[in-house]
């Protein structure tokens, strides 16, 4: 008997796939119609008269669920700043032009050491706007991926994950990074917790290696939590 194909992808890359899908069904203007919810073009003052990066072809999404206070005018800024010096082969420890000029990497809510953080900020502007998008598929899979090791079924831990990607964090906060990208890996961080709990119950003389990779990710998710922004999202 042939098995239908669908059947024959692993459940994970099925749950990728249909997380892409309904970011794409969520946000069709950022997707495929070159709007943007960069915050400072909802906050088009300053020394532009057609305000930062529109330059860019970006134009604001019409929405308003979207949190333009501080990031408009410091995190957006410092993520082109960031992106500025890792091109140039420098870290991001100095800030020169703010005051007289301030630490920048030990200031957490830069994410400058946040791997996915690096990423966006030495891309293109054109793309931040689709690396905030991936944060919810990311914050999504991860949920999926952790509710599949507590034993729940397809359905349920994908439900789980669609709500979760769009919850108020991913969706009122989807531009204030420093929330966001910590509120995504949290999930990481209690699938290491898991398998470490696992691996705990089995008999020594069974383990070949579990509890090992399990602390390794452990460790791994806890670094990543502490460089992703405001390290009080993962207390709630």
């Amino acid at each position: 008997m042939k098995t239908p194909l669908m059947d024959r992808v692993p459940h994970e890359l099925r749950a990728l796939f249909l997380y892409i899908i309904l970011a794409c069904f969520f946000y069709p203007q950022i997707v495929f119609a070159g709007k943007s919810l960069i915050h400072t073009l909802f906050q088009p003052h300053g020394m532009l008269a057609e305000g930062a990066y529109q330059q860019q072809g970006r134009r604001p999404a019409p929405t308003f669920n979207v949190d333009i206070a501080t990031p408009a005018y410091y995190e957006f800024p410092v993520n082109k700043l960031t992106g500025d010096l890792y091109r140039r082969g420098e870290l991001p420890l100095w800030n020169p032009y703010q005051a007289a000029g301030t630490p920048l990497a030990a200031q957490y809510s830069t994410r400058v050491f946040f791997p996915y953080q690096i990423a966006e900020d030495m891309s293109p502007y054109w793309l931040w706007d689709y690396f905030m998008l991936g944060r919810l598929v990311i914050a999504g899979f991860l949920t999926y991926l952790f509710l599949k090791e507590l034993g729940a079924g397809f359905v349920p831990a994908f439900a789980a994950g669609a709500l979760y990607m769009f919850s108020g964090t991913f969706t009122w906060f989807i531009n204030l990074e420093q929330m966001a990208n910590t509120a995504m890996v949290v999930h990481l961080l209690m699938l290491s917790v898991e398998r470490i709990a696992k691996a705990s119950a089995i008999p020594p003389m069974f383990k070949v290696g579990g509890m090992g990779r399990a602390v390794a990710l452990s460790g791994l998710s806890t670094g990543l939590l502490l460089l992703a922004g405001q390290p009080e999202v993962a207390l709630y």
